[in-house]
């Protein structure tokens, strides 16, 4: 999902305050914010932990951000993507299932055997369950992100 926010401050004071508003070590700080923040733009994953629960969602998306000055202020571009660790293992998830199901097919043409074929529904039922879970969990949390992310500059008092 792509997004932009749109503020009236200048570029200088935008990448300021989301300096101040994003710690390195927000995980251990139970800061709402975690990521790196530059003059070009920022990458921030959002902490939806609270105080008495600590909550790490792999799906979560990872927000990059570029700064744009604007007559009026800056533009803040938004991307939102999956972790890098995620989209390897469902990569690999989808390897192991097409394996299974190329092996069982040919089982089936070099034995003429219909008995494997029944065998078919369980790699393509894992295919289909990774798939849901991944699109799912990502989509539940991309909304609540563009969210949140939005609440950190509508907070800006000029």
């Amino acid at each position: 999902m792509e997004y932009s926010i749109k503020t009236n401050m200048k570029k200088s004071e935008c990448v300021r305050y989301t300096k101040e508003n994003v710690p390195k070590n927000g995980w251990i700080d139970k800061a709402k914010y975690l990521g790196k923040v530059n003059d070009k733009g920022f990458k921030i994953t959002v902490n939806h932990s609270s105080e008495n629960f600590y909550k790490r969602n792999s799906f979560a998306p990872v927000n990059v951000g570029t700064f744009e000055e604007t007559a009026e202020g800056t533009m803040i571009h938004i991307k939102q993507r999956m972790y890098l660790s995620v989209i390897l293992f469902s990569i690999l998830w989808i390897a192991a299932s097409l394996w299974s199901v190329t092996m069982l097919i040919l089982e089936y043409r070099m034995e003429n055997d219909w008995s494997v074929l029944a065998c078919l529904w369980v790699p393509m039922l894992f295919l289909l369950a990774w798939f849901s879970l991944v699109i799912f969990g990502f989509k539940m949390s991309e909304k609540k992100d563009m969210e949140q992310i939005r609440k950190l500059y509508e907070d800006y008092e000029c």
